[in-house]
């Protein structure tokens, strides 16, 4: 005889599991990968030990700042949308913990400082033709962060492409 249950024991973290059992022998059956990227990326919590890639849009804005009595330029992303919980971690950095590394615009976006030497020129130029009004679209990858002094271009990203 033959019996088949749909267990879903697995459903909470997304992995839809139908269990078969055939004359006393257990025959699993499931979708044992991830829906999507975005979905696994979205779930995981941002922390500052945790490395999580996400898709950033927005547009480029080049900005001095003065850090260690020095002035320099950071290259950055000025953030319109994209991985939530990043956009999230990254702001409450700004607001609640007063970390100055990261910065806000004026219409309260966050600014991103963007590994600039990562990037290859071609990129660097599709970036830099970024506008409000013609966004581009950055894959980043949050690095591990090491408490430690950062100048004020310093970037929390390592760069993956330009979508």
């Amino acid at each position: 005889m033959c019996s088949m249950k749909n267990y879903n024991v697995y459903e909470k973290v997304g992995l839809p599991l139908v269990i078969v059992v055939v004359a006393g022998v257990f025959l699993i059956y499931g979708n044992y990968g991830p829906k999507s990227e975005s979905e696994v990326i979205g779930e995981s919590e941002v922390t500052e030990m945790s490395e999580q890639s996400g898709i950033f849009n927005g547009y480029y804005e080049g900005i001095s700042r003065q850090g260690w009595e020095e002035t320099e330029t950071c290259r950055t992303l000025v953030v319109s949308d994209g991985h939530a919980g990043l956009i999230k971690y990254f702001k409450d950095m700004i607001l609640l913990d007063g970390n100055t590394v990261q910065t806000l615009s004026s219409e309260g976006n966050l600014r991103i400082n963007l590994p600039w030497n990562e990037i290859s020129e071609s990129d660097r130029l599709t970036i830099q033709s970024s506008t409000k009004n013609k966004n581009v679209s950055v894959e980043l990858k949050k690095k591990i962060q090491v408490p430690m002094g950062a100048g004020p271009c310093t970037s929390f990203f390592n760069f993956i492409r330009v979508n």
